[in-house]
């Protein structure tokens, strides 16, 4: 599996480092300095993990954390701020954020957390794929049985559902 992250901050610096180490351990990595070009790049390249820093030039770490969120198969998000309270983590963690670092942080730490998300990722996707095979297994229209009672017990349940 290929994956790819995208590092979202203003500060240069912050996003070379993640780049380059990110890059090393094999992942893609797309940069973007403001919520903008992150919101375009993540429609064009759809990351599964994005690094987003709450406060870009342009627009709130939120604002953009609810764009992405809102698409069809949104990515891990990891919000990022310099300005750690309790407030700003609940409000990231309300609109759909999968974790809330603060600055500075230790860059061994960011990517065991970005790889436990999308192992985490993965996981509730299999199990939603299973459960959804597991559903499809008791339908009314896989009981087996040709009696009578048994066809009018389907048709009631298929009124009922």
């Amino acid at each position: 599996m290929h994956n790819s992250v995208m590092v979202v901050d203003d500060e240069a610096g912050i996003r070379h480092a993640f780049t380059q180490s990110l890059s090393m351990e094999g992942y893609e990595v797309f940069e973007a300095d403001n919520g903008k070009d992150a919101i375009e790049i993540a429609q064009k390249e759809q990351p599964e993990a994005v690094l987003l820093d709450m406060r870009l030039p342009d627009m709130s770490g939120i604002e953009v954390l609810k764009k992405l969120k809102s698409g069809e198969n949104p990515p891990i998000v990891i919000m990022m701020t310099a300005y750690g309270d309790i407030e700003l983590a609940v409000e990231a963690m309300q609109f759909g954020s999968d974790n809330f670092r603060t600055k500075p942080f230790n860059i061994t730490e960011m990517k065991a957390c970005i790889k436990k998300a999308l192992e985490n990722k993965i996981n509730r996707t299999q199990l939603e794929s299973y459960r959804s095979a597991e559903k499809q297994k008791y339908t009314p229209q896989n009981i087996i049985g040709e009696s009578k009672v048994i066809k009018h017990i389907g048709n009631i349940i298929n009124k009922i559902a």
